[in-house]
């Protein structure tokens, strides 16, 4: 009798529960004057072309700059902005081109996360997180596409990742954690932020900016074979509760309600 009031109760909890977000790739392919993000050069001179991106429209700019940065527009209200963590952010990616560039510069990309310490309009007090990545594209390599990991589920400064102050009055010691959660503006910079770089004309591209969040979704706990993790296959783990066999997500030997909760938090597509 205990054990049957015990599978009713579980039973009712897990039909009551809301599926996490399965991971989402999001991809700004530039197709509109206001993409998200409101994605620019910076510079307000750059122009939306139809023909020659990666495929079809793309953000081209041309400009006398030492540091040529793709950017969101800072403090908008878009998907690549606010919360990281609760959105379990985990990947920001890019296609860039480089058409010409009177410096010849060789260096890295960078992928810098900005934070306005919550002063939207005063620019002087803002503060970023930056990490480098493969080297950015030379004149005549055509279109590349990038990828950056976002740790946001640490809660301190992650490795390999640097804080720069952006304005005079930064904080002393910026928090990674108060970074990660309030996200104000994305930036890929072409080349590293804290280095000095030779000005130059530089005419690039960009197109295809993507946002990776959600809980990615393992397809042990699919089990059967549907290629979507869902009530179906808690309804197949609750018929072998405290068997083993199908259902033994956690590998012990026996189907409990620890197996329960890693499938519940697993619930959307296989990937």
């Amino acid at each position: 009798m205990r054990t049957l009031l015990r599978f009713c109760l579980l039973y009712v909890a897990v039909a009551v529960w809301t599926p996490l977000q399965a991971q989402t790739v999001f991809t700004e392919p530039f197709d509109s004057l206001h993409p998200e993000g409101e994605w620019s050069w910076g510079t307000g001179t750059e122009l939306l072309l139809e023909d020659g991106g990666n495929p079809g429209t793309y953000l081209h700019e041309y400009n006398y700059t030492d540091l040529p940065q793709a950017r969101t527009l800072q403090g908008a209200d878009t998907l690549f902005h606010g919360d990281y963590r609760a959105a379990q952010v985990s990947m920001l990616g890019i296609d860039l081109q480089v058409f010409y560039s009177e410096t010849a510069a060789e260096g890295v990309l960078s992928l810098m996360l900005v934070h306005d310490n919550n002063t939207e309009l005063d620019y002087s007090d803002d503060w970023a997180a930056y990490t480098t990545g493969m080297p950015f594209p030379q004149t005549g390599e055509g279109w590349l596409s990038y990828q950056f990991n976002v740790p946001s589920a640490a809660t301190t400064r992650p490795a390999g990742w640097t804080i720069l102050e952006l304005g005079d009055r930064a904080p002393a010691n910026p928090s990674w954690n108060t970074l990660i959660t309030s996200v104000s503006q994305v930036r890929f910079c072409l080349g590293d932020p804290s280095k000095a770089q030779d000005s130059g004309l530089w005419e690039v591209g960009m197109d295809n900016a993507t946002l990776t969040y959600g809980a990615e979704t393992s397809c042990e706990e699919d089990l059967n074979d549907d290629g979507v993790v869902d009530r179906s296959d808690m309804s197949i783990l609750l018929q072998n509760m405290g068997k083993s066999g199908p259902g033994d997500l956690n590998g012990d030997g026996e189907v409990t309600l620890v197996d329960a909760v890693i499938l519940r938090n697993s619930y959307g597509s296989c990937v």
